[in-house]
């Protein structure tokens, strides 16, 4: 199992990833962009640790998110052979 940190921003996503890269050390593996230019979501690593970045595009009294949200990745128990869920 892993856990992969989400990080808000208010239109520095982007700009947040890439300096991250520049000081840590990484690489962005996936970048997508609204219509408006902000983040949809991106995907980059630092010193090999997996990490997500995006823009809110609700406008809020903050510019980078006060409290952390993860994402949990859990192997499944299915089996590859059958179709019926375990």
């Amino acid at each position: 199992m892993s856990v992969t940190p989400f990080l808000m921003f208010e239109g520095k996503a982007a700009e947040a990833v890439e300096f991250y890269i520049a000081l840590l050390g990484g690489e962005i593996s996936a970048m997508e962009r609204r219509p408006d230019g902000g983040v949809q979501r991106a995907a980059f690593t630092l010193r090999g640790r997996e990490y997500r970045a995006f823009d809110s595009p609700a406008k809020h009294d903050f510019t980078f998110t006060p409290r952390s949200r993860c994402s949990w990745n859990a192997p499944t128990k299915r089996s590859s052979t059958s179709s019926s869920p375990h």
